[in-house]
């Protein structure tokens, strides 16, 4: 499934970290040898401190402050099909829940980290599925936010 997608960084080029491609399995217990599917990309930013803006038009559900840092789940519709945006690894944050944000408008700024993991799933809480595709083609086309 391709969606149009704006670039969540105002980067000139897709730069997936290697450990963050859409369904790498990720340790979540070194002890027990445990991993789990990576349901997201991880782009690689410039600099810490760099915008990040909504692929997609929406209304902010939640900021939540989260392990690696801030979380930002937008809701949207494309095509008739409801999505949730999420954003993970933020630094600080510009919205809070109930905010309509558009393309423009910075929801917030990349974390220490110097990536940011994006990740879409169907209707609220439904199944996550790769938009690797759909950002390349972003990138590619210079789809400016």
């Amino acid at each position: 499934m391709t969606l149009s997608l704006g670039k969540p960084l105002s980067q000139h080029d897709l730069i997936v970290t290697p450990h963050g491609q859409y369904g790498a399995r990720r340790p979540t217990d070194l002890r027990l040898a445990q991993t789990h599917a990576h349901q997201g990309v991880d782009i690689a930013a410039g600099y810490a401190g760099q915008p990040v803006y909504p692929m997609l038009e929406g209304d902010v559900c939640a900021n939540d402050p989260g392990i690696g840092g801030h979380v930002v789940t937008i809701s949207c519709e494309q095509n008739g099909q409801r999505y949730t945006q999420v954003y993970c690894d933020l630094g600080p944050v510009l919205v809070a829940p109930g905010m309509h944000v558009t393309h423009g408008d910075a929801i917030g700024y990349v974390g220490d980290h110097c990536f940011v993991h994006v990740a879409m799933r169907k209707e609220r809480y439904g199944e996550h599925f790769d938009i690797t595709d759909s950002l390349r083609l972003s990138f590619t086309h210079n789809q400016t936010c």
